[in-house]
């Protein structure tokens, strides 16, 4: 596999700087009509005469040297003079080689350009908030916390994972409890899968407004369930790729409920699960774009910083009661109100979740760390975006805090 930074360096290599102007003089043989146009003076004849003396014959030579440098340089100039200044920015893939500037607006497709509402726009009672779940960085906790303190009706996986039930040949949507003795309450949908989010698309579950929240970690797949009217309002909560890495490195040694557990990985380095298929690089940025086979560029990080710009309001893990602060704030989601216990196990890792385990940490710096972060090159740059949108959409809930 080819390093992040050879990507780079091939990149750079196929920008030209090549300019072929229109401006340039069409004929620059013809230099007398070149002068003339800058309103020089020049003209020349040939003289047939015989040197009578060495001493003689150099100071002529030198003379004529020196003539003939003064018309090269009158030429120079005059030929200069013709061409306009350059207008339009030397560019090439849509960046200023000059200056490194980008000169061409990076566009979504229309589906996530019409179908996400803008993080800054005002939400309508017909968006649906919908969590995209980056893996090992809080999602779990976030899903619990909405459906279980607050009882609010979420669309994920569960609606479809119920014994009981076999949602695959139900052609409705319904709401209901999947489990005796909590007050989940889930749609009758699979929102994690891209068969399960087309049967959500075609029931019309984002017009039906029955899920209060939706979860998937497909976004693009997700996108096509909505549309223009039906707009999807897009939150999550992110994780440095690195720690996510690692967290997931250890759950995969002891999730036998998982598809991908796996049990000899318990003798694995970090360095064997580093340089292994198993692990999921740059997921984030492919996540986001639906690229999740084949190299991804510089070019795919721009874009993924678009949607994360415009379409994601920000929540960080290591700020996550600020992050569910926002969220609450944002989208008006009732106060918990008698229920601090469950917000408090789910939030202080005091309840029980088969999610949650202790593992061993890997030190900022160490050459585990760095070379997690070298296979999530572009995934790093993207979380380190994403910090600075965090503190950059603080400016949304300034009133709301002044308040408090």
């Amino acid at each position: 596999m080819s390093s992040k930074q050879e990507l780079q360096k091939s990149d750079i290599a196929a920008l030209s700087n090549d300019y072929s102007g229109e401006d340039k003089v069409e004929d620059k043989g013809n230099i007398s009509e070149v002068l003339a146009s800058r309103d020089i003076i020049f003209t020349s004849s040939t003289v047939n005469f015989r040197l009578p003396s060495n001493s003689f014959r150099l100071r002529t030579m030198k003379l004529y040297m020196i003539a003939v440098s003064v018309v090269t340089i009158l030429i120079v100039a005059a030929y200069s003079g013709t061409k306009e200044p350059m207008e339009e920015p030397l560019e090439e893939f849509g960046v200023d080689i000059l200056s490194g500037r980008r000169t061409s607006e990076i566009e979504l497709d229309p589906s996530m350009s019409e179908n996400l509402a803008a993080v800054a726009d005002p939400v309508s009672e017909f968006d649906t908030p919908l969590f995209w779940h980056v893996p090992k960085s809080g999602g779990t906790a976030i899903m619990n916390l909405y459906s279980m303190c607050l009882d609010l009706v979420i669309a994920s996986q569960i609606g479809c994972a119920v014994e009981s039930r076999d949602c695959v040949r139900e052609d409705y949507l319904e709401v209901f409890l999947p489990f005796n003795g909590n007050s989940m309450q889930v749609v009758n949908v699979d929102t994690t899968s891209h068969d399960g989010l087309v049967r959500a698309g075609n029931l019309g579950l984002a017009e039906s407004g029955l899920a209060e929240i939706i979860f998937t970690s497909l976004l693009r797949d997700a996108v096509d369930i909505f549309d223009s009217v039906n707009r999807a309002r897009v939150f999550t909560v992110m994780r440095h790729p690195v720690d996510k890495a690692v967290s997931m490195f250890y759950y995969l040694q002891e999730a036998d409920w998982e598809p991908t557990y796996h049990p000899e990985m318990k003798e694995w380095t970090i360095k064997q699960y580093a340089n292994s298929p198993y692990l999921n690089r740059d997921w984030m940025v492919r996540g986001l774009l639906n690229k999740f086979a084949g190299e991804i560029h510089e070019a795919d990080l721009e874009t993924a910083k678009l949607i994360l710009k415009e379409k994601v309001l920000i929540g960080l893990l290591t700020q996550m009661e600020e992050s569910i602060d926002r969220f609450d704030s944002y989208f008006g989601f009732p106060k918990i109100e008698g229920k601090g216990g469950c917000v408090d196990n789910i939030l202080h890792d005091k309840g029980d979740s088969t999610n949650r385990h202790k593992h061993p940490k890997v030190t900022p710096g160490s050459s585990d760390w760095e070379l997690l972060a070298k296979e999530n090159y572009f995934d790093v740059q993207l979380y380190d975006y994403a910090i600075g949108l965090f503190e950059e959409q603080k400016l949304l809930f300034n009133d709301t805090q002044d308040a408090a």
